[in-house]
């Protein structure tokens, strides 16, 4: 994780507890993730790609403004500790959107 500056930082240690298929939203942190997988498997779907932390394995899985969804992935619940460093002074969290791909271009079809 890239280090950030801020006037202020908030620490927050957060249990969260999902059923298998459980999903949050698109979201954004104004600083840094990172999480430890307690039991279940924890999915993370970020704009560099996927990561899949089973119980057992920790990450830092964002950085500051990065875009990620994650989900309950596991064949049972998912029980993890997740660590943010943030700057205080912004939202925690924000909606976000991950990019729409850019689609390769194409020439027009003549349809004679």
């Amino acid at each position: 994780m890239a280090p950030f500056g801020a006037s202020e930082y908030l620490l927050r240690v957060t249990q969260v507890r999902g059923p298998r298929g459980a999903t949050n939203s698109v979201q954004s942190h104004p600083g840094s993730v990172a999480v430890y997988v307690l039991a279940g498997e924890l999915c993370v779907r970020t704009t560099a790609g996927q990561a899949r932390l089973a119980a057992g394995q920790a990450a830092a899985v964002a950085g500051i403004g990065t875009t990620l969804q994650s989900s309950s992935c596991g064949s049972s619940d998912l029980l993890a500790l997740v660590m943010s460093v943030t700057d205080a002074s912004r939202p925690f969290s924000s909606p976000a959107r991950f990019p729409v791909p850019e689609l390769p271009s194409h020439e027009p079809v003549d349809p004679r």
